[in-house]
């Protein structure tokens, strides 16, 4: 798996999941309780638009080479992504590009630098914690437990985006000897909490994995939680989203925690190719509603994956292949306004 572009992980996935049918997908079921606080958490939570049609964020973020697997971050100021726009053909490395205001035109993408990146292999889907002072991504270089593994590195200037400590690998627990993808965190935490001092806290980790042992599917969606020593837990399947098909890539509303988005080529998908599909809970501790695909004016007969939502609900980056692109593949958003709620920032 060296050296294969992010992309064809979904072109192999449609291609293999077809013959690959294994098990039935298997659901929660709601008990009088949980009835109760869905329906009550319908009613709360219709406090947005319908997302708008895509926007390619056009040049200089999109390329004629390949760009994708964005990271919003909690400010809305800065994207980071994974992009071979260097080498052409070559592995993927994490850039970001940053803009002056929430509305404002993104600046020129620049590289995270050789602590993070590697010449020789590829770094993608990366992930920030909410104080930013971690960045969690996907790399296939040497040391790992199977072909990608998820690794986390400490930012050590607030200010800098090149300055980062050497990259851990989360350990066997949540790597497998397959395909891990897009790590996405829900940090039930306070505002001013510091990365370090864990007591108290609980934070998810949200990942999808592919050919792992005991699968249902090409890729299923896992979720791991912090344990007292700073360490992950064993990563447990998400029942209500995996399938015999293909479900990877999830992104979690980092500000509640309840709503998540990731993309799948089950039956439903336009064209059998990878859709973006969208589900939500009533609260943390409960189950999460059948997903949704969330249609024809966002999602395409081409790939579309790889959802980062903005916390505060409103725009959604994702990266597709579809005609009339850059290049290879590019990055898109799409947009909704909050009808009722208040504002997190």
């Amino acid at each position: 798996m060296r050296n294969v572009p992010f992309v064809r992980f979904s072109l192999l996935a449609a291609v293999v999941v077809f013959g690959c049918v294994r098990g039935a997908a298997q659901q929660t079921p709601l008990n009088e309780e949980d009835e109760l606080a869905d329906a009550q958490f319908r009613r709360r939570a219709l406090r947005f638009t319908d997302w708008s049609a895509p926007v390619n964020l056009g040049s200089p973020v999109n390329t004629a080479a390949l760009d994708g697997c964005p990271f919003i971050t909690r400010n809305r100021r800065d994207l980071i992504f994974a992009s071979n726009r260097d080498v052409g053909a070559g592995p993927t490395d994490l850039y970001v590009s940053h803009r002056e205001s929430r509305r404002g035109e993104w600046g020129e993408p620049f590289s995270l630098g050789p602590d993070i990146n590697t010449p020789e292999y590829q770094e993608f889907c990366p992930a920030l914690t909410k104080n930013g002072r971690y960045l969690y991504f996907v790399s296939d270089r040497p040391g790992g437990c199977g072909a990608t593994d998820i690794y986390v590195a400490r930012r050590l200037s607030r200010h800098s985006y090149t300055e980062w400590s050497e990259p851990q690998n989360l350990g066997c627990q949540v790597n497998s000897t397959g395909i891990e993808l897009s790590p996405s965190l829900f940090e039930d935490v306070g505002e001013e909490d510091d990365d370090d001092d864990r007591e108290g806290r609980t934070v998810h980790l949200y990942f999808s994995s592919g050919l792992r042992p005991g699968g249902l599917g090409f890729g299923d969606i896992y979720v791991s939680e912090l344990q007292a020593d700073g360490t992950f837990g064993p990563a447990s399947p998400v029942l209500e989203f995996n399938t015999p098909f293909n479900e990877i890539r999830p992104n979690i509303r980092g500000r509640d925690g309840l709503e998540i988005f990731f993309d799948s080529n089950r039956p439903g998908s336009l064209g059998g190719s990878p859709d973006l599909y969208v589900s939500t809970r009533a609260c943390i501790t409960c189950p999460w509603t059948t997903p949704e695909n969330l249609g024809p004016t966002v999602n395409s007969t081409s790939i579309d994956g790889r959802a980062s939502l903005s916390f505060d609900g409103t725009e959604l980056y994702f990266m597709s292949n579809r005609p009339g692109g850059s290049g290879d593949q590019d990055i898109y958003v799409i947009k909704r306004r909050r009808l009722t709620g208040r504002d997190p920032d």
